[in-house]
């Protein structure tokens, strides 16, 4: 779950910004909370604004960043200013597990 895209797999996702409330819940498998991008899966996320009144993350293994919950590839002049909650990690910028 993202306020933009949920999984980028690959693609580009450029000169976007986002207000919205992100919240992702897991009851079984991983779950992806960012932002931006829930999941940038060997794709790039490039001038970014992340004003996101929360990013939430429940459940089971959540990976919940401000900018990208997951990330593999490449962040590049992103801004993000969200309040975090939850989660078993989190980061803005975890790498490839």
């Amino acid at each position: 779950m993202g306020g933009v895209a949920g999984d980028n797999s690959s693609g580009s996702v450029a000169g976007c910004s986002t207000t919205s409330a992100v919240t992702a819940t897991s009851t079984s498998s991983r779950a992806f909370a960012g932002g931006i991008v829930g999941g940038n899966r060997y794709g790039s996320v490039i001038n970014c604004v992340a004003l996101n009144t929360s990013v939430q993350a429940s459940g089971g293994t959540i990976y919940a960043g401000r900018v990208a919950g997951f990330n593999s590839n490449t962040l590049t002049n992103c801004y993000a200013n969200s309040s975090m909650m939850g989660g078993t990690f989190t980061s803005d910028a975890q790498p490839a597990v």
